[in-house]
């Protein structure tokens, strides 16, 4: 009984850690102001490509260095951002919480 438990718990834990967005390196596919369309470069385990990220927020100190081709870090709100719109505070439009749809480019890598 004892392995039972444990493995249930490890394939929770696999199955939570799996639908958990913390952060990707992509590569820039597109950019327009302050939003840019990304592509993940870790490839899936059947070595496909994933989902692009659409829409993920540029940051101010990243615009002067980004560009299509770059490959930049991004990372996932802890809460939506849909009705964000600069430095005022914002209502949440959802419960979504580490969802790629909150995307965030936190910095160019090359």
């Amino acid at each position: 009984m004892k392995d039972f438990d444990s493995r249930f718990f490890k394939d929770f834990e696999k199955r939570i850690n799996k639908n958990l967005n913390v952060m990707q390196l992509c590569r820039v596919v597109e950019i327009d102001g302050q939003k840019a369309n990304v592509q993940p470069i870790a490839l899936k385990s059947d070595g496909g490509k994933r989902a692009m990220i659409l829409n993920a927020l540029v940051l101010n100190h990243c615009k002067e260095d980004i560009g299509n081709g770059k490959v930049v870090l991004v990372g996932f709100c802890d809460r939506d951002i849909d009705n964000f719109r600069g430095s005022a505070d914002y209502s949440l439009s959802s419960e979504r919480m580490h969802s790629q749809n909150d995307a965030v480019i936190l910095g160019v890598i090359g």
